[in-house]
């Protein structure tokens, strides 16, 4: 398993928290502007974090579906390539972004989810 440095971290609570803007990095203005709509704020931050992370993409775990924005997506997540590794991990139903592994996060969602 694999951790996050210290800086990284600091890098990606600042793009969390709004303190970096997610258009300075490349991987995200390209994605933009191949977008005819604007992608949504959570997006555009989780595509940033994937940059900082060197990840291989943004991918969703479905669940249960709610009728919200999200439909059946529980949580979207950087893939680092292996379950327990530290990814940045974003709770569609809370709305909260959480630093953990992707696996620890399905582990830990309520039955409600309905994650399996």
């Amino acid at each position: 398993m694999s951790t996050i440095s210290k800086e990284t971290v600091k890098t990606l609570l600042g793009i969390i928290r709004g303190k970096i803007d997610p258009m300075t990095f490349q991987s995200v203005a390209r994605w933009v502007n191949s977008c005819y709509n604007m992608p949504s704020d959570v997006e555009l931050k989780m595509e940033a974090c994937n940059e900082v992370l060197s990840g291989y993409g943004v991918e969703a775990i479905r669940g249960k579906w709610r009728s919200s924005y999200h439909g059946d997506i529980v949580f979207t997540y950087v893939n680092m390539g292996d379950t327990y590794d530290q990814t940045v991990v974003f709770d569609c139903v809370k709305h909260e972004f959480h630093l953990t592994s992707w696996g620890d996060a399905v582990e830990h969602a309520p039955k409600y989810y309905g994650v399996q």
